[in-house]
Order: structure tokens, then C-alpha cells, then sequence
């Protein structure tokens, strides 16, 4: 299945620090040089000033809440009732870091702005 645009919307401004807001999904940097995804307003996503990415479902682990986190690359499965990102374990509740940062996004992120380059 594919994206949502609104999810890679908001992943190119994640990834680009730049303000976005569509629906029920923002991205705002913060005075402090936070990057903040939020959906509902709740954040779900945070890149720090150095760039490192902290993720989580916040207790919601919906359809919607995993699409927007998989539009930057943090891919979450479901097994058994149990979920899983990168073949570990986690919680709905506890936050994250990723394996990469806001610097270096996973190639097949980066290949999905094309569809918002070529509107």
C-alpha cells in the first residue's frame, strides 16, 4: 500500500525543518530547535537541534498514527498483537530513537517527495 500525501507532506517538512499543517497533521519547529510531528496534536515524532529522531505511538496505535511514523521511514508491524520496529519489540506508550537522523532520512523516504515535487 502506498503513502498517504499527506504523510509524505509532512515527512518532507520533518525532514526540512519547515512549518506544515494539513488536516489533523503539523510539523513545527520549536524555538528551542525541536522538530516536532504532531497528529491530533499529540506529538508522535521529535528530531532534537543535533538531528536525532525520537518516535512514539503515544498509546494510539492506529492505522493512521503508524502510517504517518512509516511516511519517515519508522516502520511498524503488528504480529501476534505484539508490535515490532525493526524486529523489536515496543510499546504503545514509550518513546524511541531512531538508527538514523533528520540528516540522512532512509533512501526510500527521500524517493517518496517525488510525488509532491512533481505536483
Amino acid at each position: 500500500m502506498g503513502r498517504r500525501l499527506i504523510s509524505i507532506k509532512a515527512s518532507y517538512a520533518f525532514y526540512n525543518r519547515v512549518r506544515f499543517s494539513q488536516s489533523n497533521t503539523k510539523v513545527k519547529t520549536t524555538e528551542d530547535g525541536n522538530t516536532i510531528l504532531r497528529l491530533f496534536d499529540i506529538p508522535i515524532a521529535i528530531a532534537n537541534p543535533q538531528g536525532f529522531i525520537e518516535f512514539s505511538l503515544q498509546g494510539w496505535n492506529t492505522v493512521t498514527t503508524r502510517e504517518r511514523l512509516s511516511a519517515l521511514g519508522i516502520n511498524i508491524q503488528q504480529r501476534n498483537g505484539v508490535l515490532l520496529v525493526d524486529g523489536q519489540e515496543i510499546s504503545v506508550y514509550s518513546w524511541y530513537r531512531t538508527s538514523w537522523s533528520i540528516h540522512n532520512p532512509p533512501r526510500d523516504v527521500v524517493n517518496s517527495w517525488t510525488r509532491i515535487e512533481r505536483r
